[in-house]
């Protein structure tokens, strides 16, 4: 039993690593426990008002239907959200890809072909 207690006691360099271990999962925790309970009990809250003041955004005075804006607006709101929706992971995903490398560098023979297809141009012989 002594030997043991003597391991334990001799390696104080590990002692430092676990603390801050315990000191992050704790300040983690701080933070997550409370949004863990806290968000489900908006959540609860927003679904018990909401249903309750069902055709007006405030109340008595303005309704969804005149708060929502131009017909136009919302069109045009539906079809950038639909392209960034689309396009931005395209983009990043190009990006990420640039960035490790794994996009191959044209070739001389790439850039002397202008944009031509590989069999050089179509209908000629």
């Amino acid at each position: 039993m002594q030997t043991s207690v003597h391991l334990l006691a001799s390696t104080p360099d590990q002692r430092l690593p676990a603390r801050e271990l315990m000191a992050f999962t704790l300040a983690s925790h701080i933070i997550l426990v409370p949004l863990g309970v806290a968000l489900p009990l908006i959540t609860l809250v927003m679904h018990r008002v909401g249903p309750g003041s069902a055709p007006y955004l405030l109340p008595e005075s303005l309704t969804v239907a005149e708060g929502a804006g131009a017909s136009a607006t919302l069109t045009w709101l539906a079809v950038v959200t639909l392209v960034a929706l689309v396009v931005a992971p395209a983009v990043a995903f190009l990006y990420w890809l640039d960035t490790r490398g794994e996009l191959e560098e044209p070739t001389d023979a790439d850039l002397r072909q202008g944009g031509e297809p590989q069999g050089g141009r179509a209908g000629t012989t």
